[in-house]
């Protein structure tokens, strides 16, 4: 899986400063922090999980398909004969 994560407004970030207030905040309420960061941490992985089974249903859909194409593929060389 790859993610790209991107600045939308053009305009930059203040990344220092808004790891520092983060920080501050963690230092300064450390229960409704680490509460909320348990909580981000398991919609995370709920996130990936479900990214993760997304794509393993498309790779078994592009397989099927593949399969359908030879299928359909075959069954139009070849030919009934009479004997």
């Amino acid at each position: 899986m790859h993610l790209l994560v991107g600045d939308v407004r053009g305009t930059g970030s203040s990344t220092p400063s808004m790891v520092a207030a983060i920080n501050k905040w963690r230092k300064d309420k450390p229960q409704e922090a680490g509460e909320l960061w348990e909580s981000i941490i398991a919609l995370n992985k709920h996130v990936a999980a479900t990214i993760h089974s997304l794509s393993l249903a498309a790779a078994a859909k592009a397989q099927i398909l593949k399969v359908l194409y030879v299928v359909t593929l075959y069954s139009k060389c070849t030919r009934v004969h009479d004997f």
